[in-house]
């Protein structure tokens, strides 16, 4: 018990003084080991190793295994000093990080934890520590889901943590070529440290040794890549040796740095050790008879074996239950090297004894036992030695019956004295496949002949309700049967009742660190669950054997003062800092999304202050880059060295804005005030545009030289421009086309600005209207008709037509009351408009009226019909060879048509008189 203790102030002295380092890192903590291990490892670390990053978390519940291994290491050796340090793995990254082969039930984790040496560790390496190892893929499924929340929540605290403090990204002009990584691989302090220049011919080089399958690195500028990729790189390792070529380009996108890192993964180490309980020793005949073996390996697991002394061990031959042909003496068992794994670094002791073989018998009684219960196929050893399993087998019709123990009579003559035991049994009963069940009894030799005298057996189907194994060193599993006599406990195991109600208690072997959020019990062969519960409390009926398991969540360390410091750091871009503030917080805040998970436990506490203080330490020199003054800078180089030519008030607000702007380098501003450099740099160039020159003297109106009808031309003076459309636009040599005939126009002119003075104010304007526009004559008019006293032309739209010469005019082409058989001359012009005068004379159209003529006599129908009916009549009248009144009928027929021309004459001047 002093002992114990002892070893547990040791180890929190040796905590506290891990905790005590300038660093903290992330990495397995070291291994208990017994046996003395080679350095191996050691020569290839720089001598600052610090695992800076981590990533996907395993369990947000976590179980420290300091005291698993303590206490395991308390069996078997004198003082705390004998535990040796394996050299711990250069990477640590959580998903890389293989469940223990050798693992049933993984042991629940905490993400941070001690390691003996300068750093503080917060590790995800724990499952390697104190699990039992087994298979179970139940475990393996709840695990993924667990790992699927913490990562949720890692990200989460990530955010928090980014928001922690207000980013200066956005307004801080931060230095643009830092190409710094930190890596999940212990390399030192700062990359820009290592060996090489940096180049692609020289690149900076690390090498090291890893136990973790994923190479992790993250530039330290959020804006920088890696690889072509962003600013987190990952790359799966091999077994061996491994060549990693890192390209980190930094955010201008010009400063560019190689990596070379050289890693030789090794198989992780194996910190498990097994059970003492399970092993039995098999007696040797003598001291140097090699008769003598060891029982109770899992065939399912890899073992090692060697006699203490001996320099190399032996594996166990796979699926052996037994190693025989042991020497007696005193042996030690770890777990086998496994594809991934090496082979255990801690072991347990077990001794062969020399022992003398003792016979083994029935009595009668036990042998009436066996024929009442229908046993066959009875098996029974008839010696062994001292210590050693003896296991009976035989074939039973049911498994209604458990037996607990076995009663061993001490076999002497009748009449003597003997020793009788009562030997407690494992009993294993499984089926054999034909309807009956195999029944397998073990339990351990005495030290005589013996008698096997009676069996002691429950009868009816009884189960385990046990707690998982990964919990074990986590809370205390109390069952309580409501029949107290539905359970029995036999060689150190407690069965129910078929059918038999029993309540699971759950309770915390240390109180701060979890909550307990519901108890379930599951079935142990099929996984299937039996029964759950909200709190720590579950009750449920027995029917097969069950695994009871908790849910647990870590109840958080109080960070309030961590947040508080968190505050003062531009966590949102890091890059504001000077670069030794930087390589100093940068691996501090990548270990934040860790230290995140702590509990309120007390080791936690110590991991946490441990880590406050390094912050506090951290932030206490913290120290922002200057200010970026070069846009200042440019704009102080445009401020004139005269300003005797520009307006009083635009120099007074450039004074004032010169002497704000020399402020920052005066008082030293950091980047902090980035925002109020780039406002000052602002203002100061707005002051330098906003310069004004004193204005030249107004000129003079523009003096006119020329006009047309569609151009203006001023006389133009040197260094003045001239306008004619307001102030629009402007021209130097004072012309103006394409203007409209006829309008009016109002020029101005001013003085060009010099180097001396600024542009003058506008001159009076001048006034000038354009001249008419001259039309060319057209052709000459198209005739349309012509009579005795008229003459029609074509008249076209815009133009005017005389017949006179000129003297008059009219709009249309028609002239009337001429002389007949008279000659006109007729000519058009394009009559004059607003903006065109009129055009010159066309062509002229010589016209000749037409000659006067009598009227002749007009014939009316009447008289023509008259005149037809008389003809027929005297027709009719004259026969064929009468022509002797030819003559009358000429005359006839001339004084009828002098009749007609004579009234057709006195109608015409009727029409005329009229």
């Amino acid at each position: 018990m002093k002992k114990g203790k002892r070893r547990i102030v040791a180890l929190f002295l040796v905590i506290v003084f891990c905790l005590s380092g300038n660093s903290m890192a992330f990495a397995a903590p070291p291994p208990v080991q017994t046996e003395g291990k080679s350095d191996e490892n050691v020569d290839m670390e720089p001598k600052n190793n610090k695992d800076i990053l981590t990533d996907d978390k395993e369990d947000s519940v976590t179980e420290s295994t300091t005291d698993t291994q303590v206490s395991e290491k308390t069996d078997n050796s004198e003082d705390v000093g004998d535990v040796e340090s394996e050299p711990t793995d250069n990477i640590t990254e959580g998903n890389s990080q293989k469940p223990q082969e050798n693992t049933a039930l993984k042991q629940p984790e905490t993400s941070a934890r001690p390691e003996t040496g300068k750093s503080t560790e917060v590790s995800e390496d724990k499952e390697s520590e104190s699990k039992t190892p087994a298979a179970n893929d139940k475990k393996a499924d709840d695990k993924k889901a667990d790992d699927q929340k913490e990562q949720t929540s890692e990200t989460n605290l990530q955010s928090q943590a980014s928001a922690a403090s207000a980013s200066l990204s956005d307004r801080a002009v931060v230095p643009s070529s830092q190409t710094r990584i930190l890596t999940n691989f212990s390399l030192g302090d700062d990359s820009m440290l290592w060996p090489g220049s940096g180049t692609e011919q020289d690149p900076k080089v690390q090498a090291g040794k890893a136990s973790k399958d994923t190479f992790i690195v993250q530039a330290i500028d959020s804006l920088a890549s890696i690889n072509g990729g962003g600013d987190r790189f990952e790359q799966l390792l091999d077994y061996g040796a491994n060549t990693i070529n890192l390209k980190v380009i930094a955010r201008d996108q010009v400063s560019v740095t190689y990596y070379r890192l050289t890693i030789e993964r090794t198989k992780s180490p194996q910190n498990n050790t097994p059970s003492g309980n399970q092993f039995y020793p098999i007696a040797a005949s003598a001291a140097n008879a090699e008769d003598g073996g060891i029982q109770g390996f899992d065939k399912s697991q890899k073992y090692d074996y060697r006699k203490v002394g001996d320099p190399g061990w032996t594996p166990v031959p796979e699926n052996a239950a037994e190693v025989t042909g042991l020497s007696a003496g005193e042996y030690e068992i770890r777990y086998g090297e496994t594809e991934s794994m090496l082979a255990g670094l801690n072991s347990v002791k077990v001794t062969v004894p020399v022992g003398t073989l003792y016979t083994i018998k029935t009595g009668p009684w036990f042998d009436s036992q066996l024929q009442t219960v229908r046993a066959s196929n009875i098996v029974i050893p008839s010696t062994a030695t001292e210590g050693s399993l003896v296991t009976l087998s035989a074939t039973l019709p049911s498994n209604d019956l458990f037996i607990t123990k076995i009663t061993c009579k001490q076999d002497v003559p009748k009449g003597q004295m003997y020793v009788q035991t009562d030997e407690p049994v494992q009993c294993l009963i499984t089926p054999d496949g034909s309807g009956s069940y195999t029944y397998q009894l073990s339990f351990k030799m005495v030290g005589y002949n013996i008698e096997l005298a009676e069996l002691f057996y429950k009868t009816g189907a009884w189960y385990t309700a046990e707690l998982d194994d990964t919990l074990k060193m986590t809370v205390n599993n109390n069952i309580t049967p409501a029949v107290p006599n539905d359970s029995f406990t036999s060689s150190g195991v407690t069965y129910y009742k078929d059918g038999s109600t029993v309540t699971s208690r759950i309770s915390l072997v240390a109180s701060g660190k979890y909550t307990i959020n519901k108890v379930t019990a599951t079935d142990k062969t099929t996984g299937q669950e039996v029964a759950s519960n909200a709190g720590d409390t579950l009750t449920f009926e027995i029917t097969s054997d069950v695994i009871i398991t908790a849910d647990l969540s870590i109840v958080p360390a109080d960070f309030t003062e961590l947040d508080g410091l968190l505050a003062q750091i531009p966590t949102g871009d890091i890059m504001v800092l000077e670069d030794a503030s930087l390589v100093e917080i940068a691996p501090l805040l990548a270990l934040l999304p860790n230290i995140r998970t702590l509990s309120g436990s007390t080791i936690d506490k110590v991991i946490l202050k441990n880590y406050i203080d390094n912050l506090k330490k951290a932030v206490s020199s913290m120290k922002y880059r200057s200010a970026d003054l070069s846009k200042i800078d440019e704009q102080m180089l445009r401020v004139p060295a005269d300003t005797g030519i520009y307006t009083p008030d635009t120099v007074d607000i450039l004074n004032a804005a010169v002497a704000a702007a020399q402020e920052p380098a005066a008082q030293n501003w950091d980047i902090r005030r980035q925002d109020e450099v780039d406002a000052l740099a602002e203002a100061l160039k707005n002051a330098i545009d906003g310069l004004k020159k004193v204005p030249a003297a107004t000129p003079a109106k523009p003096e006119l030289l020329e006009k047309t009808d569609s151009s203006i031309k001023i006389n133009a003076l040197a260094g003045q421009e001239y306008s004619i459309d307001n102030d629009n636009t402007w021209v130097s040599d004072g012309v103006f086309n394409n203007l409209a005939p006829a309008s009016d126009y109002r020029i101005i002119t001013r003085v060009l600005e010099t180097s001396t003075s600024s542009m003058s104010a506008v001159s009076e304007p001048l006034n000038v209207t354009t001249d008419k526009s001259a039309v060319a004559a057209p052709a000459k008019p198209a005739l349309q008709k012509v009579t005795v006293d008229s003459i029609t032309v074509e008249s076209v739209k815009g133009q005017e037509y005389s017949i006179d010469n000129g003297k008059s005019w009219q709009d249309n082409g028609v002239f009337s009351g001429l002389k007949p058989a008279s000659e006109y001359e007729i000519i058009t012009r394009v009559k004059e408009t607003e903006v065109g005068y009129a055009s010159k004379n066309s062509e002229a159209l010589k016209v000749t009226t037409k000659e006067k003529t009598e009227p002749k006599k007009t014939v009316t129908k009447k008289e023509d019909e008259k005149k037809t009916d008389t003809k027929k009549e005297n027709t009719a009248a004259v026969k064929t060879g009468d022509t002797a009144n030819t003559g009358l009928w000429i005359l006839l027929i001339t004084l009828s048509a002098g009749i007609m021309v004579f009234f057709t004459g006195i109608k015409s001047r009727k029409n005329k008189e009229s």
